[in-house]
């Protein structure tokens, strides 16, 4: 059984990739189902780009990401933002991931793109949440910290909702900008980059 498939738009270098595996996850289990086995795959496309105009449309931000595949990452990163240590490789990769999440949802806020862009909330959301039920009551800045990353959901989440026009985007990217340089603060004041990891000794 083959596959042809019409796209509007199709960017190359990322997403044809990630369309191609799941027509093949489709032209399987449709296969499976009848007794017919996977030909070829055709796409077709209006609009074919070399180059896209939203590098990290295609995935979702890494934060979100994580609350799919991988939610330890989250509790580990909480846990470091906590207690201010790193404790072993993962966790050291958990906060590593994190700055460049940081660092993409910034990028994500410098300019419209018509095509859109991702915008964290859950991952963001569930981080909050880890942190609150952990932190001292005296700590301060955590409070803040988690504060500012369920503003910053919650401000995601109605630009989500909206036209994502032009005038939606400019609403919408000095708040969260305001909010991540923040974050991105509140990150280094608790853990300093380069930091090293450490062995538990609990």
């Amino acid at each position: 059984m083959d596959a042809i498939a019409f796209y509007r738009a199709q960017e190359f270098e990322r997403w044809w990739p990630i369309n191609i595996a799941e027509l093949r996850f489709l032209q399987r289990e449709i296969c499976e189902e009848l007794g017919f086995r996977p030909g070829r795959i055709t796409t077709i496309a209006a609009d074919a780009r070399t180059i896209s105009r939203s590098p990290t449309q295609v995935a979702m931000p890494i934060v979100d990401r994580w609350l799919d595949q991988a939610p330890e990452r989250l509790h580990l990163l909480a846990d470091a933002l906590v207690h201010k240590a790193m404790h072993g490789v993962a966790q050291n990769s958990a906060v590593r991931e994190w700055r460049r999440s940081l660092a993409e949802l910034r990028t994500a806020t410098d300019g419209f793109n018509s095509d859109g862009i991702p915008v964290a909330i859950e991952g963001l959301l569930t981080l909050a949440t880890y942190i609150k039920v952990t932190a001292p009551v005296a700590d301060e800045e955590l409070s803040i910290l988690a504060r500012n990353l369920g503003d910053l959901a919650r401000v995601n989440e109605t630009f989500e909702h909206s036209t994502r026009s032009r005038a939606a985007f400019n609403r919408w990217s000095p708040v969260a900008q305001s909010l991540l340089v923040a974050l991105e603060r509140l990150t280094d004041a608790r853990l300093p980059a380069g930091q090293p990891a450490t062995a538990r000794t609990d």
